[in-house]
């Protein structure tokens, strides 16, 4: 089967938004829990989110995992240390899924303290 450019052009832009992840703001809640491993921790929330990339975990609106891969995402567990430690709300913004125990559960790319507009 020949497509020549201007097919493999339309059969990109078909195949291009499967791979995209789906951006989540997950609503100020207070923290459960929190497990810590060697490169990245997960945060149970009182209040959860919605899962809309569909992560695996059967409960995975309850859960986020912060990554310790960059240096912004060790700020982040450090923002998320902070909330847990003296019980105060955070807010999050998710993306794709990251894999935990068998499953998965949302990625976090930002945290939100107060009131965010």
């Amino acid at each position: 089967m020949k497509f020549g450019r201007f097919g493999l052009y339309i059969l990109t832009l078909f195949l291009l938004p499967m791979g995209l992840s789906a951006n989540e703001q997950i609503p100020k809640s207070q923290i459960r829990s929190l497990q810590v491993y060697n490169d990245f921790a997960v945060v149970r929330l009182m209040d959860p989110g919605q899962n809309v990339d569909g992560c695996t975990r059967s409960n995975a609106a309850e859960f986020v995992a912060v990554l310790f891969d960059s240096s912004a995402g060790r700020e982040m567990y450090s923002a998320v240390l902070a909330a847990y430690m003296s019980g105060r709300e955070l807010g999050f913004g998710a993306s794709g899924c990251h894999a935990w125990g068998g499953s998965t559960v949302p990625r976090i790319y930002r945290v939100d303290f107060g009131d965010i507009p």
